[in-house]
């Protein structure tokens, strides 16, 4: 079984459910971006880089599209089924296709993983990713006891990031992100953590009492993270500005809405009236942090 999986790593992290049925019932490779090899190595499953997909596609028995677009089935072709949702105008290279919903993203793909194999849709497992000692070394020693992890950068558009990190005036802050982060993290005025790996990010979520981030791919991870270490998801804090989080937030973290214009929720890539959707009052939040 060949698995596409997102591109994104929010998406990635939905998809971690989706990825452990598969593989609870078949041999599965997964083709997936650079951080799949990290984030998928706790599963039972091969990771391969996504521009191998035409050609293991030849080698599968059937494709399971976790990635959306028309590329993706396109690339797929050769496989002899292809299962997923109808998105980008591909459901005629779909040899099954499962009709989307109005439901949380991590559903629908898991409701894909369910199809591909025949199964009736359940309620799913939500997204865990379980960390160890081999992630220590990474981490700072000097934490404070107190700290308070900001995940500010998104690899999304500048509609899904909050306006205001830079006045979360905590002690005890910390902040972290990945390669396209810098200038986003060097705004902050706090302690800026060197770049980390996906696990030992993961890790420092869990040695933390509050998490804080924007609806994109590391706050998901930190509460997959948080999850499956037993503590509570709802200490990751997400601040909201075009995304909804009954659609795509981190399942079981704790949402703080910004303005809510008409035009909300949109997902677009820009905004022509100033984004108002990314100024939430921070006020709430720092009397919950403190």
């Amino acid at each position: 079984m060949l698995v596409r999986a997102p591109d994104h790593l929010g998406d990635g992290v939905m998809a971690l459910p989706a990825i452990a049925l598969l593989a609870a019932h078949a041999e599965v490779e997964v083709l997936a971006p650079g951080w799949g090899a990290a984030l998928y190595r706790h599963l039972p499953v091969r990771v391969l880089p996504r521009e191998l997909a035409f050609r293991r596609s030849f080698q599968a028995e059937l494709a399971v599209l976790l990635k959306p677009s028309l590329s993706a089935a396109l690339r797929a072709l050769p496989a002899r089924r292809r299962v997923g949702h109808p998105s980008d105008g591909r459901a005629w290279l779909l040899s099954e296709s499962v009709p989307e919903r109005d439901e949380h993203r991590a559903d629908g793909l898991l409701r894909i993983a369910c199809a591909a194999l025949g199964l009736p849709f359940e309620p799913p497992a939500l997204p865990s990713y379980p960390t160890g000692p081999a992630d220590e070394a990474e981490l700072p020693t000097d934490l404070p006891p107190d700290a308070v992890l900001l995940l500010p950068g998104t690899a999304s558009a500048e509609t899904v990031a909050w306006r205001g990190f830079p006045k979360l005036a905590l002690p005890g802050l910390l902040a972290a992100g990945g390669p396209g982060d810098e200038r986003v993290l060097a705004s902050l005025g706090c302690r800026v953590l060197p770049t980390l790996s996906l696990p030992a990010l993961a890790l420092l979520a869990t040695r933390v009492r509050a998490v804080v981030g924007n609806d994109s791919g590391l706050p998901h991870l930190a509460t997959a993270a948080r999850r499956a270490a037993g503590l509570s998801p709802a200490d990751v804090h997400i601040v909201y500005a075009s995304t909804d989080p009954a659609r795509t937030g981190p399942p079981g973290s704790r949402p703080w809405p910004g303005p809510r214009p008409p035009c909300w929720p949109c997902y677009a890539k820009s905004c022509t009236i100033g984004a108002p959707c990314r100024d939430a009052d921070p006020a709430a939040l720092i009397e919950v942090l403190r």
